[in-house]
């Protein structure tokens, strides 16, 4: 009866869990994200033969901002780079969160792996934060502080409209869904097993 009810109280542990990992900062746009939207980025008109659609990034505000070519270069490598660590990063948490809801899921509850293994979704959600604040400091120093104020306006103004786009920092808001390639890809999936997780799978 006691394995039930911890099996019952760590499902739901799992998708409070799982909500909080993908509520962290963000760092390029998509602050409000409505657990639904992520930056795509498809071939097409742009810099470097890319097209910004839907979202919100430095290099998709060049024109409003007044990016120089020096910077528009030195920005390019931080988004993709930022694209790829958020991929992998939230792959390995999706991974965590399957592996926490597989734990869940016994028949007999090991509450001491469970605990580690939440431990192990913490250092995962600390890193995405400490590497957003990393990204954001970057676009600091490449950025004119006017620049960078006005791309933060965006940010919050976005958020408050709960709009989709590129993963930002202003107010550590949640994070997109699955199927589209950009920043932050694997939260969402995580965010989605945890609710078949919820629903018995």
């Amino acid at each position: 009866m006691m394995g039930q009810i911890w099996a019952r109280q760590g499902t739901t542990l799992l998708v409070l869990l799982t909500m909080v990992c993908l509520s962290g900062g963000l760092v390029f746009g998509d602050e409000g994200h409505r657990h639904s939207g992520m930056m795509e980025r498809h071939q097409g008109s742009g810099h470097g033969g890319m097209k910004h659609h839907g979202s919100l990034s430095p290099l998709g505000m060049q024109r409003e901002l007044g990016l120089t070519e020096d910077q528009i270069k030195a920005l390019a490598p931080v988004e993709t780079g930022y694209r790829k660590t958020m991929i992998k990063n939230g792959a390995d948490l999706r991974v965590a969160m399957i592996d926490l809801g597989t734990l869940l899921d016994q028949k007999e509850t090991d509450r001491a792996a469970i605990a580690k293994k939440v431990d192990e979704i913490g250092g995962l959600q600390k890193q995405f934060m400490l590497y957003r604040v990393d990204t954001l400091l970057k676009l600091k120093e490449i950025l004119t502080p006017d620049q960078y104020q006005q791309f933060r306006d965006r940010l919050k103004k976005q958020m408050s409209l709960g709009s989709g786009g590129m993963h930002g920092m202003a107010d550590m808001k949640g994070h997109g869904s699955m199927g589209k390639h950009g920043y932050g890809q694997g939260h969402s999936e995580g965010y989605s097993h945890g609710k078949d997780l919820k629903k018995g799978h």
